[in-house]
C-alpha cells in the first residue's frame, strides 16, 4: 500500500510573508505559508543522519506512548524486517487489542514513520514547544528534536516532509545563501481528503483493520528520502546503520530486563547506553563500559550525548545490577563481582555511593564462597603493605586486596573489617583470661595501674585481661574498659617484641621470675594505652594533665625509683625488719651527692588492709632530714611511719603489737611516686614475759600427762627442759634474748623445750601412751603454741 501524496503545486515555497503580517500572525492556526524555523544550516555540525533518525523514532515512540497512555515496557516494537519485496517494516500494536498503532517502513529509498491517532499544531514548529515535558515515560523533553532532525536530514540531501492535520509540512533551506531552515505548510485538497476518508470509512465498516497506511487527517507521518522526485534516496545500507541507534529496531539477543532498565549481555552491544531504547553517543564516564544498558528513565542534554544530571547514570547502573542479581543471580553475580574486583570499567562507577545493601551482601557472600577454606583476608588496596604484614603475622591469613570502591561498598554495610579492626574484634570477643597470679604478672598489673592513675584521662579506666589464644593484638579501649591481651602477663610472651638483657639470658627453665623488674614492659604497655586513648573519639575531649612524652617520662622515672623486692622478717620481740632493693639510690648518692628518701608506713592488717592496694603516694609531706619513727604513727591512719635514705636497704620497726599483723607500704617522697609491691603480712614476736608464761603452761601440761600415764618402773627426766644446766639451779633472765625460730615454726620457746623432753624420753616408754596424751593436750587451749605432736 502506498501513502497519500499531493501535487507539487500544493506546496508554496515563498520565503515568508511581509514584516507587518509576521508581527500580527496567528500562530495557533494552520494555513498555507512558509515559516522560518530559526535554525541555521551549521547547527549541531557533529550530527549525522543516524542521530536525526534517532530523533524521529524517539518522537514516533513517544507519541504512541502519550496517545495510548502506555509505559515504556508496554510499547513493544515488533520488527518484521525485510520481506520478499525488499520492504522493511516494524510496527507497534496494542498489547491486548492487537490493533495497529504505528509503523516504520523503508521502501525504494524512502523511510516512512507513522503514528496513528495524532495531530500536529503550527506551534510545534517553534523551538522549545513540546507536549512531553513532565512525562517520565517519554524520552523527549526539549521541544526541538524533530526540527533538528529535519535540519540534519535536509543538510544531508534527503527531503523531509510531514503529513499531519490535513497539511503537508515540507522542509528546505532558504534565505540569504540558503543557510536558514524553513517549513512550508500546504493543505491537501479538500475534495481529495473527502474521497480518502470515504474510502477508509467503507473499509472499516466492512470490518477491516488499519493497514500500513497513514491518514493525513488523523495520523502524523514523516517521510525521508526521495519524495516526488525531490531529495536523495536513503540507501538500504544507510538505513541499516540508522536503525542501530534504537534498541526497538536493533534487538540484542541476550538481555536481562529489570524495573530500572535493561542489562545487555551481547558483546556486539558492549559499551553502549540507551535511554528508552535510543542510543546516547556519549557518556559522563572516564572509563569504558563492558556491557550495554538501556535506561528506562532519565533526561538528556540538548546534544543527546549523555544524561542530564550528574551521577544519574551511575545510580541507574547500580539499580539495574541490583535487580538483575535479585532475579537472575546465577547469570549475573559472578560478572558483577568480576567488574568490582577489576575496577577497570564504568559499569561500577561510584558503586560505593549507590550500591544497595542487598547487592553488597550478595557480593560479600560470593567472595566468601570463593574462599571455602577461609584462608584469605580481604583488605583495602590503600593500605596494602601495612595491612598485609598484620594479616600474615598476626591474623595468620593470606592477604587479598580489594579495590577501594568495592572495599567501601562492603564497609558501607559493615560486612568487612580492616586488619586492625579484626584484631580488635578477636580480642574483644575473647574470654577473660584465667587468674593465675605470679610475681611477674602481679608486677606488670600493678605498674600499669599505677601509670594509669597518673593522668585524668586514664585514671578511671577499668583493666581487663583477655585470653590471647586467638590473637596477638595488644589491647583495645572499649567504652571505659581497657581490654589487654594476657600475653603481657607472661615473661616470655611479653618480651617477644621487646627483648631485654634479662630475657635474652633466660631460657624456658629460668623464665619464671620471682620478681618483676622489667620496667620497659610496663612502659611499652603504657605507651600503647596512651595511643589507644588518643585514638578513641570518646576521650579526645578530655584534656590530659601533661603531654604524652611527659607522662611516659614520669612513668619511667617512677618505675626506676620504685622500691623492689620488699620483704619483712622478725627482729627482736615486738620488732619487724623491712628490707628492699634499691636500683639507683646508691648511685645517685655516690655520683651526685644526693640522698633520696623513702617513706615507709607499716600498716596494721586489721585496720588498713585496703592500703595494700594504694598505687600512688598522695598528700606528700616535706622530707624528714633524719631517720625517726613517728611515735603517734602516720597522720593519715595512725600506723607507724619512717622516712629513711633509700640506699639503707632496710629498717627495723620496734614496739609493735604482737597481737597484730603488719605489712609495709614504701615509696619515694616525691609527689605521686609509685608504691612498691607489699609482701604478706607478718606478726611480730611477743615479749619474753609472754613467752615464759606460755612455756610454763606447756611444761606443766606435759609433766602432768606423763605422770598420770607412766608405768610404775618408768622414771621421767624433767631436767634440761629449756636447754639449761639443771645442776646450777640458775633461772633464765627476763631480758635474755629469745632464740630465732626454726624452719618449722615462727614461734620460739615452749614447743622446742617440749620437743626436747619428748626426745629425751625413750620411745618404748612413750609410745603406748602417745594417743591418750594427744587427746588430753588437745583440750588445752594454749595461745600461740602449735601442736607438739607431729
Amino acid at each position: 500500500m502506498t501513502s497519500h501524496s499531493a501535487a507539487s503545486s500544493d506546496e508554496d515555497w515563498s520565503e515568508g510573508d511581509s514584516d507587518e503580517s509576521i508581527l500580527y500572525e496567528d500562530r495557533s492556526t494552520l494555513r498555507r505559508e512558509t515559516q522560518p524555523m530559526g535554525i541555521s544550516k551549521g547547527y549541531v555540525p557533529e550530527w549525522e543522519p543516524a542521530e536525526a533518525f534517532r530523533e524521529f523514532t524517539q518522537n514516533w515512540k513517544d507519541a504512541i506512548i502519550e496517545t495510548n497512555q502506555f509505559s515504556q515496557t508496554q510499547c513493544q516494537v515488533v520488527v518484521k524486517g525485510f520481506d520478499s519485496n525488499n520492504i522493511y517494516t516494524a510496527e507497534v500494536r496494542h498489547p491486548t487489542a492487537q490493533s495497529l498503532l504505528g509503523f516504520i517502513r523503508w521502501q525504494d529509498g524512502m523511510v516512512e514513520i507513522s503514528n496513528f491517532k495524532a495531530q500536529m499544531s503550527r506551534e510545534m514548529l517553534d523551538i522549545g514547544t513540546t507536549t512531553k515535558r513532565g512525562n517520565l515515560e517519554t524520552a523527549g523533553k526539549h521541544g526541538e528534536g524533530f526540527k533538528v532532525g529535519a535540519l540534519v536530514m535536509t543538510r544531508s540531501g534527503h527531503r523531509v516532509r510531514y503529513e499531519a492535520s490535513n497539511f503537508y509540512w515540507a522542509f528546505k533551506f532558504g534565505g540569504h545563501r540558503k543557510r536558514q531552515l524553513y517549513c512550508s505548510l500546504a493543505p491537501m485538497a479538500e475534495n481529495k481528503i473527502k474521497k480518502l476518508r470515504e474510502r477508509q470509512e467503507k473499509r472499516m465498516a466492512a470490518g477491516a483493520t488499519r493497514e500500513l497506511q497513514s491518514n493525513i487527517w488523523e495520523d502524523v507521518t514523516v517521510k525521508i528520502g526521495l519524495i516526488q522526485g525531490i531529495g536523495e534516496k536513503v540507501k538500504k545500507e544507510d538505513f541499516l546503520s540508522w536503525i542501530t541507534v534504537s534498541l526497538d529496531l536493533d534487538h540484542p539477543s541476550k538481555t536481562i530486563e529489570t524495573r530500572h532498565g535493561c542489562l545487555i549481555l551481547d558483546e556486539e552491544f558492549a559499551g553502549r547506553i540507551y535511554l528508552k531504547s535510543l542510543l546516547l553517543r556519549g557518556q559522563s564516564f572516564e572509563k569504558p563500559l563492558k556491557f550495554g544498558y538501556n535506561f528506562y528513565r532519565g533526561s538528556v542534554e540538548r546534544d543527546r550525548t549523555s544524561l542530564k544530571k550528574t551521577g544519574q547514570e551511575a545510580r541507574i547502573l547500580a539499580e539495574i545490577w541490583a535487580d538483575a542479581i535479585r532475579f537472575h543471580e546465577r547469570d549475573t553475580i559472578d560478572k558483577y563481582v568480576e567488574l568490582l574486583r577489576a575496577d577497570e570499567t564504568a559499569d561500577v562507577n561510584k558503586v560505593e555511593v549507590f550500591i544497595s545493601e542487598f547487592t553488597a551482601n550478595k557480593v560479600w557472600s560470593r567472595l566468601l564462597e570463593q574462599d571455602p577454606k577461609r584462608g584469605c583476608f580481604y583488605h583495602d588496596t590503600r593500605n596494602g603493605d601495612k595491612d598485609a604484614e598484620i594479616i600474615r603475622n598476626s591474623l595468620k591469613r593470606e592477604p587479598i586486596q580489594l579495590p577501594t570502591p568495592l572495599w567501601e561498598s562492603l564497609r558501607k554495610f559493615e560486612l568487612v573489617r580492616a586488619p586492625r579492626e579484626q584484631q580488635c574484634h578477636l580480642l574483644h570477643n575473647a574470654p577473660v583470661a584465667e587468674y593465675n597470679p605470679s610475681p611477674y604478672s602481679v608486677g606488670v598489673q600493678r605498674a600499669l595501674r599505677a601509670a594509669l592513675a597518673l593522668d585524668v584521662k586514664t585514671k578511671g579506666l577499668k583493666v581487663v585481661f583477655k585470653n590471647g589464644a586467638t590473637t596477638d593484638f595488644d589491647l583495645i579501649l572499649f567504652e571505659s574498659t581497657l581490654e589487654i591481651n594476657n600475653k603481657w602477663l607472661d615473661f616470655k610472651q611479653s618480651h617477644s617484641n621487646t627483648a631485654c638483657w634479662l630475657s635474652r639470658q633466660s631460657n624456658d627453665e629460668s623464665s619464671t621470675m620471682s620478681h618483676f623488674s622489667c620496667d620497659h614492659i610496663a612502659l611499652t604497655l603504657y605507651e600503647l594505652v596512651l595511643e589507644e586513648v588518643m585514638r578513641d573519639p570518646g576521650f579526645t575531649h578530655r584534656e590530659s594533665s601533661e603531654s604524652k612524652a611527659t607522662l611516659c617520662q614520669r612513668v619511667s622515672e617512677n618505675l626506676r625509683h620504685m622500691p623492689m623486692m620488699i620483704e619483712t622478717c622478725l627482729g627482736g620481740p615486738g620488732e619487724i625488719i623491712v628490707s628492699w632493693i634499691d636500683r639507683d639510690g646508691g648511685m645517685v648518692s655516690r655520683v651526685y651527692g644526693l640522698n633520696p628518701k623513702l617513706e615507709i608506713t607499716l600498716h596494721q592488717e586489721s585496720s588498713c588492709a585496703l592500703k595494700r592496694g594504694d598505687l600512688l603516694r598522695s598528700n606528700p609531706e616535706p622530707a624528714t632530714p633524719t631517720v625517726e619513727v613517728n611515735p603517734l604513727g602516720s597522720p593519715r591512719c595512725g600506723c607507724p611511719s619512717m622516712v629513711v635514705p633509700q640506699k639503707d636497704l632496710k629498717i627495723t620497726f620496734p614496739g609493735l603489737d604482737p597481737q597484730e599483723e603488719y605489712f609495709p607500704m614504701i615509696s619515694r617522697e616525691d609527689p605521686q611516686a609509685f608504691f612498691g609491691l607489699a609482701p604478706k603480712s607478718l606478726r611480730p614476736r611477743a615479749p619474753l614475759s609472754m613467752s615464759l608464761s606460755v612455756q610454763t603452761r606447756v611444761e606443766q601440761s606435759v609433766k602432768s600427762a606423763l605422770r598420770r600415764n607412766s608405768p610404775p618402773n618408768v622414771e621421767i627426766d624433767n631436767g634440761n627442759l629449756y636447754d639449761a644446766d639443771s645442776s646450777d639451779g640458775e633461772i633464765m633472765q627476763l631480758d635474755s634474748p629469745i632464740p630465732r625460730p626454726s624452719s618449722r615454726s615462727s614461734v620460739s620457746g615452749p614447743e622446742n623445750q617440749t620437743n626436747d623432753v619428748l626426745r629425751n624420753t625413750p620411745s618404748r616408754t612413750i609410745a603406748p601412751y602417745r594417743a591418750q596424751m594427744r587427746e588430753e593436750l588437745h583440750d588445752l587451749r594454749v595461745s600461740h603454741v602449735p601442736s607438739i605432736w607431729t
